[in-house]
Parts: structure tokens; C-alpha cells; sequence
């Protein structure tokens, strides 16, 4: 993994671009949401989070019907910042919500779609929780889901790994954050 200074609405820009036409080939009503305002820089590796986006896409061009509808947003709230993928495809039941992210496991075993071998959805797992970070499955309002990735702000990290890192990781995150803050002004 390769942290930098990331702007994430312009990631998220990047990847609604990226899936623009496919979207359009699939007959998907897709769009996105990003803040009004300019938004902080994040410590993240730019590839492995738009490689969770892209998984968290192609999961939900699969699942999601013909005409559907799919989001793709970003926030900031006192946990972090907030990327989401929201469809309002078939969902996923509560007692899967938890198993998704598991290795090989697929929602539908009658589906013999031989592009999805049940591993995206654990890289993606993978690739959030080395940044810190979460990834949750809600019930979308209306029918859907709700893929929802969280990402830590400097404050958090701070914190986190003053209680869980030795000094010297310690020393290397705030170097990094104060970095960040000079580039930001």
C-alpha cells in the first residue's frame, strides 16, 4: 500500500467517468453526489480505494436490473470520510450481510456467472481495513443496498494509533499529517 494526499472527490469523479459508459451499455441510471464545498485531502492509496469502488460498481451492475439505479457519494461526518455505492437492486438479506465479505461466498448460488468467483467483495474488505477504514451493507430506503466505506481523517489515525502503534509508527503518521496540512494551505 502507497498512502498519499489524496483529493477523494476528485477519485470519486474519476471513477464515475470510468463507468459512465458502461453504466449507459447496461441500461443503468447512474450518477454521483459529491460536497458543494472543497473537501479535505486524505491519507489513502488512491489505486486500492478505486479499486474498492470498482468492485462495489461491478458488483452492483450484476445484481442490479435493467433501468436500475445506481449512486455513487461522498461525505464527511465525525467518523471520516464517506464513499458509498447505493443501488436498488434485489439487496442483501441481514443474515448475508456479514458473510459477503468472506472468501468464495456468493450471495445467489444459482447464479453461474463465471466472472464472479465471490472474492471481490473480501479484496475489498481487505483493502479498507488496511487503511483503517470500514465497510458496511445497509437496506438501501425503498429496496438495495447500501455499500458504505469509511475512511479515517488524521485526527482519527492519530488517536487510533497512539493507542495501538508503536512510537516510531506513531512519529511517521504525524509527520505524514503535518505534511498534508502544509499542502492544504
Amino acid at each position: 500500500m502507497h498512502p498519499v494526499p489524496c483529493e477523494l472527490d476528485t477519485l470519486v469523479l474519476d471513477t464515475y467517468e470510468k463507468y459512465e459508459a458502461l453504466m449507459q451499455e447496461h441500461h443503468m441510471n447512474f450518477s454521483v453526489e459529491l460536497p458543494d464545498e472543497e473537501f479535505p485531502l486524505c491519507s489513502c492509496d488512491p489505486e486500492r480505494i478505486s479499486q474498492v469502488l470498482g468492485i462495489l460498481l461491478d458488483n452492483a451492475i450484476s445484481y442490479v436490473p435493467e433501468h436500475g439505479k445506481i449512486q455513487l457519494t461522498l461525505t464527511q461526518n465525525s467518523r471520516g470520510f464517506c464513499l458509498a455505492v447505493i443501488d436498488n437492486g434485489p439487496g442483501i438479506p441481514d443474515s448475508a450481510k456479514t458473510s459477503v465479505f468472506r472468501r468464495f461466498y456468493r450471495a445467489d448460488s444459482a447464479r453461474n456467472n463465471r466472472q464472479h468467483f465471490g472474492l471481490g467483495l473480501c479484496i475489498a474488505c481487505e483493502i479498507v481495513t488496511l487503511h483503517h477504514g470500514t465497510i458496511t451493507i445497509q437496506d438501501t430506503p425503498g429496496g438495495g443496498s447500501t455499500f458504505q466505506i469509511i475512511l479515517p481523517t488524521s485526527d482519527f489515525l492519530f488517536i487510533h494509533c497512539a493507542t495501538h502503534r508503536s512510537d516510531s509508527d506513531w512519529l511517521l503518521l504525524q509527520k505524514e499529517a503535518i505534511q498534508i496540512q502544509h499542502r492544504s494551505l
